[in-house]
């Protein structure tokens, strides 16, 4: 059963041309299935590669779907800061184009939860290694 909740998903990148395709298909087909009423944010940071033409191949062919290029790199924080400006619904998430956190999970979080004003989604790498010296040993995590 559909949620009734509204949702925009932001998704922004820099050459992600070997990950747009798939990313963008599964975030859609996330929204898709969990929301009636959904957008998808695509957000090119100014890449050198075919990143922003398969966006807005993408685009052409999807409803709900927006393409906001970026005309000089902003990096994915101010990126992401734009997709947030332009959202026109009433819920928000955003993901990187080679989707850190996978679309599904996000959506089906999202649909679950009922009483959050907030819900921080993350993922945590913990690499950590310290150089060898007289007086240190080495720690790997």
């Amino acid at each position: 059963m559909k949620s009734q909740k509204s949702v925009t998903l932001v998704l922004a990148g820099y050459n992600e041309e070997s990950n747009i395709e798939r990313s963008m298909e599964l975030s859609y087909k996330a929204l898709e299935k969990a929301f009636y009423n959904y957008e998808l944010i695509l957000i090119d940071d100014a890449s050198k590669d075919c990143t922003l033409e398969k966006m807005y191949k993408f685009a052409e062919e999807h409803i709900n779907v927006r393409v906001l290029p970026n005309y000089i790199n902003l990096n994915f924080g101010t990126s992401v800061l734009r997709g947030l400006l332009m959202a026109n619904y009433d819920y928000i998430v955003y993901n990187a184009c080679d989707l850190p956190l996978a679309p599904d999970d996000m959506i089906r979080v999202l649909v679950e939860e009922e009483n959050a004003d907030v819900i921080v989604f993350g993922t945590i790498f913990v690499c950590c290694q310290i150089a060898h010296s007289r007086n240190h040993k080495a720690l790997n995590f």
